[in-house]
């Protein structure tokens, strides 16, 4: 994360957006090959899109359930997604946590390399279209 915000009323959030540095994609296995391919035009060709947006739009339900629904902004591509998310907020109008799942297609955002939606001989080298992110945001006031 480089940056962000969330906006509270009362104890419920209303509103954010967040600064994802992509020049930090980290494999989990430490694969520095890997990393250096998520890095590049085939996927989210962190030279010229270095960082990516997520900008809140709505949020419905009340008290920590909630459905956080936005715009997320991918190499210079915007497409709108909803997540459920669970949320805290403290008697001081600080967030102790906006935490959630958010799937991602992809291809929404021009990252077809070995997409089978886009190269059907591909077969069992196809990587899935859908990645996950999983959020966990902490705001002081």
């Amino acid at each position: 994360m480089k940056s962000g915000s969330l906006n509270v009323d009362g104890k419920n959030v209303t509103g954010g957006s967040f600064v994802i540095d992509m020049t930090t994609i980290k494999d989990a296995g430490g694969s520095a090959k890997l990393e250096g391919h998520l890095n590049s035009e085939d996927f989210f060709s962190t030279a010229k899109f270095p960082t990516s947006t997520f900008v809140i739009t709505k949020i419905t339900g009340k008290g920590a359930s909630v459905t956080v629904a936005g715009n997320l902004t991918i190499k210079g591509i915007t497409q709108p997604l909803s997540f459920p998310a669970t949320v805290a907020v403290n008697a001081d109008g600080t967030v102790s946590a906006l935490a959630g799942k958010i799937t991602v297609d992809r291809t929404k955002y021009d990252i077809r390399y070995g997409s089978k939606s886009f190269f059907e001989s591909i077969g069992d080298k196809a990587i899935d279209d859908n990645f996950e992110l999983a959020v966990k945001l902490v705001a002081a006031k």
